[in-house]
């Protein structure tokens, strides 16, 4: 009984160990305002080993730059055969998807993302399918932002009609002045 309690122990354990998911990988920013990038280490499933499939998500995160407000990026997969080749399943900054498209039978996939607002810290997270050992690279464009938020563009318009209903009032005093006079 203890023996084959121990042997179903070692084989539960045999199976999880092969069917281990990929490890994440470590992403790396090389950011130099206007412009960056990013990459990703190979995706394995143990430290240095590759052929290893299996489903991943990588996150890494970076400062905003001073004096920039939006972003806007790119990201591909590092495809060299089917062993190193990566099925994004989805790519996020801050929240926001990247629009993917898969060329050659989904060996190259690509993506890109629309200018989205900075934070102060900001988080890009890539999950997917690897075949083993398989790695990404993006680029990302900075700008400086004149965009307004919805808020003040309210204050704003607040503003123009307080201005606007003195401006009405003082011209209506002035004409029954007149008409008083007359």
């Amino acid at each position: 009984m203890f023996h084959k309690s121990i042997l179903a122990l070692g084989v539960a354990f045999g199976a999880m160990t092969l069917s281990a998911p990929a490890q994440a990988a470590t992403i790396f920013f090389n950011l130099t305002p206007p412009s960056g990038t990013f990459t990703s280490n190979p995706i394995s499933c143990d430290e240095g080993t590759t052929g290893c499939a299996g489903d991943f998500t990588v996150s890494g995160s970076f400062s905003a730059p001073e004096g920039y407000d939006f972003v806007q990026g790119s990201i591909s997969t590092n495809a060299i055969n089917a062993m190193t080749n990566l099925d994004f399943s989805s790519v996020m900054l801050n929240g926001q998807a990247f629009d993917m498209i898969s060329v050659g039978a989904g060996v190259f996939e690509f993506g890109t993302l629309t200018p989205i607002s900075l934070m102060a810290n900001n988080t890009l997270t890539v999950s997917g399918y690897t075949g083993g050992g398989g790695e990404f690279s993006g680029d990302l464009t900075f700008a400086a932002g004149a965009v307004p938020e919805p808020a003040t563009w309210a204050m704003m318009l607040l503003g123009f009609a307080g201005i606007g209903s003195v401006v009405r009032r003082r011209k209506s005093i002035e004409v029954r002045a007149r008409l008083q006079m007359a």
